[in-house]
């Protein structure tokens, strides 16, 4: 019920400060992003085949509205690390894909900055991948 209510109450501050419509953009170092949901991307199965572990860094820019603007994700970082072998070798590219569709799907609380809607850019999220796991831990 406090959810309802807090989250109907977001909605009511988003459409009243929407009729300024500023195309401001602002970076995490002068607001932090709330984030309200996470997509767990699954491990590729190339990567489970490959017995390789490792993790992929994404950033991405949070429009007005809280969602992700798809053009704005970057892989910063994909490195990966083929376990149960006499040399760990590093490998390129395992996560892409799968980190990059995770990242426009997170759902962030309206950035607000005063009382206009502004979009955030230099928001950074992590992924791990583990061989032996399903899904992705996010930390």
């Amino acid at each position: 019920m406090i959810f309802r209510m807090f989250f109907a109450s977001i909605l009511v501050v988003l459409v009243t400060s929407i009729e300024g419509l500023s195309q401001e953009t602002v970076t995490t170092e002068q607001l932090k992003v709330k984030v309200l949901a996470y997509l767990n991307p699954r491990v590729p199965s190339r990567a489970q085949r490959a017995r390789v572990d490792g993790y992929c860094d994404v950033s991405y820019t949070v429009g007005i509205d809280g969602k992700v603007i798809a053009d704005s994700v970057r892989v910063i970082n994909d490195v990966a690390v083929k376990r149960k072998s006499r040399k760990d070798k590093s490998h390129k590219n395992y996560f892409t894909k799968a980190c990059m569709k995770a990242a426009q799907k997170i759902a962030n609380v309206p950035p607000v900055l005063g009382d206009q809607p502004v979009q955030v850019s230099g928001n950074i999220q992590r992924y791990y991948f583990y061989y032996h796991m399903k899904n992705a831990v996010i930390k």
